[in-house]
């Protein structure tokens, strides 16, 4: 019979995990973002191969994925062209020796090879695991944007109504 495991326990398992996957993330020259960047580009729909999409899927600003898609550009692992269906941004594809580096030294092959040896079954259930966490984080992260967001439109509403919510003492 196996110990019961308390939630910060499993939390704490889950975080140790996690860091280990990142750390393994920085191989062959690249760092983790570069890696999820570069696997996003080689299996996205072609029209969504953008910048902004790619921002969007990983729910970054432009900002750190400008230096991300710029960085596997001038390393050569992928190609800007121009976006037929629009002016505004461009496509970026991976190139072959993306496809190579991808194939060969993708620190995700370690993890790939660690789940192939268990069984189905186990990989289905720590599929639902995860689903249902992933699924609970974000709607976490959401109430908390969606509060941090309210909260700001009844400042910006208490300011308009009282301009000096703090008036001196004996005013």
């Amino acid at each position: 019979m196996r110990n019961e495991i308390s939630a910060d326990g499993l939390a704490s398992l889950l975080e140790h995990t996690a860091r280990l996957i990142h750390a393994n993330g920085y191989a062959a020259g690249l760092n983790p973002a570069q890696w999820a960047a570069l696997r996003y580009f080689a299996v996205a729909p072609p029209r969504t191969r953008t910048m902004a999409r790619l921002a969007r899927f990983q729910g970054l600003s432009n900002s750190p994925v400008i230096r991300t898609v710029k960085a596997l550009v001038d390393k050569g692992y992928l190609e800007r062209v121009p976006n037929p269906g629009s002016r505004r941004s461009d496509l970026f594809l991976v190139t072959a020796a993306g496809k190579r580096l991808l194939a060969t030294q993708d620190p995700k092959i370690v993890t790939t090879r660690i789940l192939a040896d268990m069984t189905n079954e186990r990989r289905e259930h720590l599929a639902d695991c995860l689903r249902d966490l992933v699924d609970q984080m974000i709607a976490h992260n959401r109430k908390d944007y969606l509060y941090a967001e309210i909260t700001a439109l009844d400042q910006d509403h208490d300011a308009a109504v009282d301009p000096c919510p703090n008036p001196s003492p004996g005013a």
